[in-house]
């Protein structure tokens, strides 16, 4: 194990001292860290409105494509919530 200063770890050294595998990847496919499946408040913040805002959105039938877990949860896929964003009308 290799330290920096203070004795501090390399955040990207593993503990036996070999480096992490690092990933350069940002398309949402290629990165199996990061999921397609977006919760509510991640679509929320990424569209930067209240709660109230979607709720009103589901009930008029406005807002994306959802899909509900078994545990009742709802996902918005990425490609849903891109196509979404895309279909509404420009604005002047």
């Amino acid at each position: 194990m290799t330290s920096t200063t203070a004795g501090r770890r390399d955040p990207n050294e593993h503990s036996e001292g070999t480096p992490m595998p690092t990933t350069t990847t940002t398309s949402t496919q290629d990165s199996p860290s990061i999921s397609p499946w977006l919760t509510v408040g991640q679509c929320l913040q990424e569209l930067a409105v209240p709660r109230s805002t979607w709720e009103k959105w589901r009930q008029r039938n406005l807002a994306p494509r959802t899909k509900r877990l078994p545990n009742g949860q709802l996902r918005i896929h990425r490609d849903w919530l891109d196509h979404w964003i895309n279909s509404l009308p420009e604005q002047p």
